[in-house]
């Protein structure tokens, strides 16, 4: 980014940090659970929006490594509908992990609607569930239609201008449902080109807890090739996008709504899996931006410190550690700020 840039991320950074300290409704959390016809099981969300005075507050997502977010179960919702912003985790993440930054759109006047997309959450995440990919955003085309099917969440939510907003593989998920395609040889001669690349190596033979193996030249090329793009989708968020290397250009040319990618480390440590320039200069509308000091990792939840150090002597992947002398909670405040700066929340427009 340009020092411009910089200089209003920063000043918006401040707003955004004044208007969580001056909420004028509480955060309320609720459960979702839809149908799909894609999945053998229903699907679970998770329901982020502002609440009138909740009695209980709970942690949401908190467990041995995460801190959690506190929010009123259940609460009654505050004010009149609100723009809505679906959000997809990346693998073997989930929705409730994501409350940093969920509630922060909340702040803004936003409701939230986090997915736990089955065989890709925090229990369930296997190579051989993960390469399929495409439904993710038949998930989130399930949602909507759950949404629109659904008298309450009709009366808090306004469907006319729906964000989606992903991180890594979420993040494709995020620009496969506003029209992006990729393309199942693409990603096979990747890993064949860079076989110790980390989603390479992953798809190959999973990880120390999970094993695993895919086999990329038998995937089902007619199913993770389609276009599941959804009309109703008028903004597109993605953090460090999976299969970055995959996209078909004219699919990515074709996009014609406002897109924001975000690399989480500068330009030149981001690997080729998730480099996000290379899909940018092919979207028309798209706006690129790098977060200094961060790793693929800072977009999950802030870390414990006891965690850290279970992580640490337990050798799983580094998903406390940070690169630099930052710390997670303001590099999270950078992300907030420039995905509200794009999105133009309504308490700021």
């Amino acid at each position: 980014m340009n020092r411009i840039v910089k200089i209003f991320i920063v000043v918006f950074a401040s707003v955004v940090a004044m208007l969580g300290a001056c909420r004028a409704a509480d955060l309320g959390v609720a459960n979702f659970t839809f149908n799909a016809a894609h999945r053998e099981m229903p699907v679970q969300a998770l329901v982020w929006y502002p609440a009138s005075t909740g009695r209980f507050a709970e942690s949401v997502g908190g467990d041995a490594v995460f801190q959690g977010v506190k929010a009123f179960r259940n609460a009654k919702p505050a004010g009149a509908k609100h723009r809505l912003v679906i959000i997809s985790h990346g693998a073997g993440g989930n929705a409730a992990n994501l409350g940093w930054i969920s509630s922060r759109l909340v702040d803004a006047g936003f409701v939230v609607v986090g997915l736990n997309h089955p065989g890709s959450t925090s229990g369930d995440s296997t190579p051989e569930t993960n390469i399929e990919m495409w439904k993710r955003p038949q998930d989130m085309t399930a949602l909507l239609n759950a949404i629109a099917a659904s008298p309450g969440m009709q009366n808090l939510i306004d469907t006319s201008d729906v964000t989606v907003l992903g991180f890594s593989l979420g993040g494709y998920a995020a620009l496969a449902i506003g029209g992006a395609q990729v393309s199942a040889i693409a990603i096979a001669k990747y890993c064949d080109d860079n076989p110790l690349g980390q989603d390479c190596v992953w798809y190959n033979s999973g990880n120390a807890y999970i094993k695993g193996h895919v086999d990329l030249h038998k995937i089902d090329a007619s199913q993770f090739d389609a276009s599941y793009t959804d009309a109703r989708v008028k903004h597109i968020v993605a953090v460090d996008p999976a299969a970055a290397q995959a996209f078909q250009v004219a699919s990515l040319a074709a996009i014609n709504v406002p897109t924001l990618l975000i690399n989480l480390g500068s330009p030149g440590d981001v690997p080729l899996g998730i480099n996000a320039s290379n899909i940018a200069k092919f979207i028309p509308h798209a706006t690129l931006a790098n977060v200094e000091g961060a790793n693929h990792f800072t977009f999950l939840g802030v870390c414990k410190f006891y965690g850290w150090i279970a992580l640490a002597f337990d050798g799983d992947d580094p998903i406390c550690t940070e690169v630099g002398n930052r710390s997670r909670v303001e590099m999270h405040d950078e992300i907030a700020a420039i995905i509200l700066a794009f999105l133009k929340p309504p308490l700021l427009n």
